[in-house]
Parts: C-alpha cells; sequence; structure tokens
C-alpha cells in the first residue's frame, strides 16, 4: 500500500486538516526491475472511510490495526480523516465537521486519488464517536454507501448526552439535549424517518462488548431496528471500550463488507 498524509486546507472548516489515506501499489513491488502493473491505470478503486472515536486521531487505525495488510490483500483504498471530538457533526459552536465529512472531504479525495463514486463501490466504519459518525452520515446519506459498521458506536445519545458533558464538548456540538433530539443527528429518529419514508438503507454492522459503557446505547439503536423491520447484522462479545474489541473486528468487518453478495 502506498501511504499519503493529506493536509488539506477546508472551506467549511476555515482552516487545514489532517487526513490519512492508503492506496493500493500501481506496481507489482515484488517484481524487482520491472514494471507490471497490477491494476489497469483507470482503475478507481473501491472505498473504505474509516472514522476515529474520541480523544484520537486519524493515524489510530494505522497505529492500532492492521489495516493496511487487510486492504492490500482486497485490494481497495482507505480514507481516514481526522475531526477532534466534534462527533462529526455542524457543531452550534465550533466548525462544520458535518459539511466537511459529507461535501468536501469525498469531492476532495476523488479529484485527488483514483476512487470510485458508485455507491456499490463505498463503505463506512467506525469506532465509538467513530461508530456514531457512520451511522449518522449513512442515515442521513444512504445513497453514497454499500454498507457501514459500528465498532462500540455512540447510537444514542439522547441517552447518555448529559452524562458525557465532563468527557466531551456536549454543548458545543449540538447546544442541548433538546436540540438533539429529533433533528438530522438523532439517529434513533433518522431510523424512524428512513423507515417511514421507505428510504433504500445500506447494509449495516453492529458490534459492541457487553461491559462497554455504551451497550445500553447499542441495544437502543438495535432494538429500534428491531421494531421497524431495519436489518442490522449484531454480534456482541465480553469485553469493554477497547481496541482488542476493534482490532478483531476490523477484519471481520471488512470481510462482511467486500465478500458477502
Amino acid at each position: 500500500m502506498i501511504q499519503f498524509n493529506v493536509i488539506m486546507k477546508s472551506a467549511a472548516l476555515q482552516t487545514r486538516v489532517h487526513v490519512n489515506v492508503l492506496l493500493p501499489e500501481v506496481f507489482d513491488t515484488h517484481r524487482f526491475g520491472e514494471l507490471m502493473p497490477l491494476y489497469p491505470f483507470d482503475t478507481k478503486f473501491k472505498t473504505l472511510y474509516l472514522l476515529h472515536g474520541a480523544y484520537d486521531d486519524s493515524t489510530c487505525w494505522i497505529r492500532r490495526t492492521n489495516i493496511e495488510k487487510i486492504a492490500d490483500e482486497k485490494g481497495f483504498a482507505v480514507v481516514m480523516p481526522e475531526v477532534g471530538n466534534s462527533f462529526y457533526c455542524d457543531m452550534v459552536h465550533g466548525p462544520n465537521w458535518y459539511t466537511f465529512m459529507t461535501e468536501e472531504l469525498p469531492q476532495a479525495m476523488r479529484r485527488n486519488f483514483p476512487l470510485s463514486d458508485r455507491k456499490e463501490d463505498n463503505f463506512m466504519a467506525g469506532l465509538s464517536m467513530g461508530g456514531y459518525g457512520t451511522m449518522m452520515i449513512s442515515l442521513n446519506h444512504p445513497e453514497r454507501f454499500q454498507a457501514v459498521a459500528s465498532m462500540s458506536g455512540a447510537l444514542n445519545m439522547a441517552r447518555q448526552i448529559t452524562d458525557l458533558e465532563q468527557r466531551i464538548p456536549v454543548n458545543d456540538i449540538w447546544g442541548s439535549i433538546e436540540n438533539y433530539k429529533g433533528s438530522q443527528y438523532d439517529i434513533i429518529h433518522m431510523l424512524e424517518k428512513a423507515k417511514n419514508e421507505g428510504v433504500d438503507l445500506p447494509r449495516m454492522f453492529q458490534v459492541v462488548g457487553t461491559e462497554d459503557f455504551l451497550y445500553d446505547q447499542n441495544m437502543d439503536f438495535k432494538h429500534t431496528c428491531e421494531k421497524l423491520g431495519i436489518p442490522v447484522h449484531y454480534e456482541e462479545l465480553p469485553g469493554g471500550h477497547d481496541w482488542a474489541i476493534w482490532r478483531k473486528y476490523l477484519p471481520i468487518i471488512v470481510d462482511w463488507m467486500f465478500d458477502e453478495k
């Protein structure tokens, strides 16, 4: 894989932002002295957007998982943006991260890298805050993604917004729980909206540890999907909110995304 550390200027954010990108090698590097293309030169690669959690950054996937090996074996690109503790939202008191994620980022990546813009070639996954971002963005733009996955995601922030005020900038992001409920950032509301409007949603994967402090939020998401008849592939396992689960499930999720017919 070729790794790019992108520093791009964002109009939505009015600053520069870091994005890590992995792209399949153009040539077979095992054939010394020969330039043997691995893909046709007009190839547009399938793309997995990987979203980090709170108090982390865009390098976490490379530092803590084998995503480079996984992507190399299957031949897809990986885009890993960095968003601080924004929950991938246009903040009430702060930058417009949702606009960046949904408008600027995909356009910039496709203008500068050979990435496919077809729904069937685009995927998104994230952990914790990134699991929230994945489900929130894909529910607002279901036409863009073939499959999405949440690992230990914060999938019903209405349940814990007041409990988490000391850990995340709740008031800066949503302003209040009243602003959050029923908005485009309210995942449970967006599930109900999608069902009522007959929206064709991406395939969804959800995994969480049974001792995770976000377990109840995950149950809210799962039970809402069941009530509405929305398919979601759900798995749980013993464990908390940690990388032991996320490292284990990243290759499982990729196999589910790219191999299932």
